[in-house]
């Protein structure tokens, strides 16, 4: 999967506040859900890979190593409800509340 996301390729995401970053992410993760409530196969798996591709871009930010576990988890679930019909029965709105207050912190 070749990165699509500027900002990761020319190394800014580090650069990135947390709620920045997250942000960002949730953004990818409301097209993900957007395309997932109707069905829209293509549009779902184009976002799902680029949340993929943000969230691993800030696990690999040394910045969050305390944050680690939360983020490893998140990616768990998101791929849970992604890829492996939903394992974990996670409710997709919980992902969209996680995300909420940090696209709020951005934007201040």
């Amino acid at each position: 999967m070749p990165l699509s996301h500027k900002n990761v390729l020319s190394g800014k995401w580090q650069e990135f506040s947390l709620a920045q970053q997250l942000g960002n992410i949730g953004s990818e993760y409301m097209r993900f859900f957007s395309a997932y409530k109707i069905d829209d196969k293509k549009s779902a798996e184009n976002s799902s890979d680029r949340f993929l591709e943000l969230l691993d871009a800030t696990i690999q930010d040394k910045r969050w190593e305390g944050r680690l576990k939360e983020f490893l988890r998140l990616r768990e679930v998101f791929c849970s409800i992604s890829f492996d019909n939903n394992i974990y029965g996670t409710k997709p709105e919980i992902l969209e509340q996680y995300f909420l207050p940090f696209a709020i912190m951005a934007r201040k």
